[in-house]
């Protein structure tokens, strides 16, 4: 009744941000660009714009039957690496991510 969609953006390992090449998470992890970009099959790490390009498309016209679900825009890394992936990894990426968390806490 009111028009409202609700639909979310779950991105892939984006170049300059946090979660690309140079960022702290996969830096802290121990995994370089070469071995990230691996694990997304365009072979490629995602950019900003494909996430800009993909919220404008979201909220164009063209985008107004979608609602209640994720827009997934990470080259495929997902289905490729999948649960079994990320479980294989999950000491890495827990350290990882608790290095982060230690850094935010001391303000660095």
């Amino acid at each position: 009744d009111y028009g409202i969609r609700v639909v979310s953006i779950a991105p892939g390992p984006i170049a300059d941000t946090e979660g690309g090449p140079t960022g702290r998470v996969f830096s802290q992890a121990g995994a370089g660009a070469r071995d990230v970009r691996q694990t997304v099959p365009l072979g490629r790490f995602g950019t900003t714009d494909d996430i800009a390009n993909t919220a404008i498309f979201l909220a164009s016209p063209g985008g107004s039957f979608i609602t209640g679900t994720n827009v997934v825009v990470d080259g495929m890394q997902w289905q490729a690496v999948g649960v079994s992936g990320m479980l294989m990894n999950k000491d890495r990426i827990r350290k990882a991510m608790q290095k982060q968390r230690d850094g935010h806490e001391r303000g660095a």
